[in-house]
């Protein structure tokens, strides 16, 4: 007699032996008494247990389950942490230097504000634009297997952004200062597409928003905000050492509705003096960043491929 396990079953079932196991293991769960067992083991034939046995069902072993969790949850090995504060540094750099460059040329070269505003909009709009493409087509050219392309191209935009910006704000002539504004500014947008690229590949795959969001929180609150303020500062203390030299407190008599008509030339100078140095002081966040953008760009070791 066959067994209840064949009954039902095709004559040509290709899946014969799996649907054999399942209700073999179905069988076994109910209560039959040992007498009926014993009675109907002897009825089995002998092929039965070697067609189960041929059959296994493995689940992964808990030391693979292990593996593939610490694999997940491994931080990239270039250690995206450093990017956050060399934004940051970045942001910095970028705010003082995009908010007092039209009062730069103002005080300094005595430009109107259509002429300061045309040049703050074509070196923000147009080469900045420029390097953004730039910047990216690059990075994409030269990735490699590690992608560090993608952290050394804001690196080396800052460092050239830190040089031009310090060349444009100690000019004497304004036409040469004009020129190495326009390429500063293309020099910084060289990180606009490549910066967001090297969070991405070198953040987790579970954190590479948030990590972006850190990123962005940083240039926005203390780069943008605390750029301006170090310009600000600096440039109103610079004045004032400038001014004090020979003729009074700068506030008193330059920081008036109407300054006296001897003093225009005097305040003019201070003034432009003062804002000089402000700039001058915010450029050096360029360098810092850049060192740790390459810091960040020398410990990335990880393939592309396993992001």
């Amino acid at each position: 007699m066959f067994p209840s396990a064949w009954v039902g079953m095709p004559m040509n079932c290709t899946n014969c032996e799996a649907v054999i196991v399942a209700k073999v293991a179905a069988a076994e769960s109910v209560i039959v008494p040992e007498s009926v067992r014993q009675d109907q083991s002897s009825e089995i034939p002998t092929i039965a247990p070697t067609m189960t046995d041929s059959v296994s069902f493995q689940l992964p072993s808990t030391e693979l389950i292990s593996s593939a969790t610490r694999r997940y949850q491994q931080p990239r090995a270039g250690r995206p942490k450093w990017l956050v504060p060399a934004a940051t540094l970045l942001g910095v750099g970028i705010g003082g230097t995009n908010i007092f460059t039209a009062a730069f040329f103002i005080r300094e070269f005595g430009m109107s504000l259509a002429q300061a505003g045309l040049v703050t909009g074509v070196s923000l709009g147009i080469a900045g634009l420029a390097g953004t493409f730039v910047g990216g087509y690059l990075a994409d050219r030269f990735a490699g297997a590690r992608g560090r392309s993608y952290i050394l191209l804001p690196g080396i935009g800052a460092g050239l952004a830190g040089v031009f910006f310090l060349l444009a704000f100690t000019q004497e002539a304004w036409i040469a200062a004009v020129v190495f504004v326009v390429a500063a500014n293309f020099a910084t947008d060289l990180k606009n597409g490549t910066l967001q690229a090297a969070i991405q590949n070198m953040s987790p795959p579970h954190m590479r928003a948030t990590t972006a969001a850190f990123s962005m929180f940083g240039i926005t609150l203390f780069g943008t905000a605390a750029g301006p303020l170090v310009v600000g500062a600096a440039s109103d203390r610079g004045a004032a050492a400038t001014f004090a030299a020979g003729s009074g407190a700068y506030e008193t008599i330059c920081q008036v509705k109407a300054i006296a008509p001897g003093m225009v030339e005097a305040c003019r100078a201070a003034s432009a003096q003062g804002m000089q140095t402000g700039l001058v002081i915010v450029s050096v966040a360029y360098f810092a960043a850049m060192i740790l953008f390459f810091v960040a760009a020398f410990l990335q070791r990880t393939p592309l491929s396993d992001s």
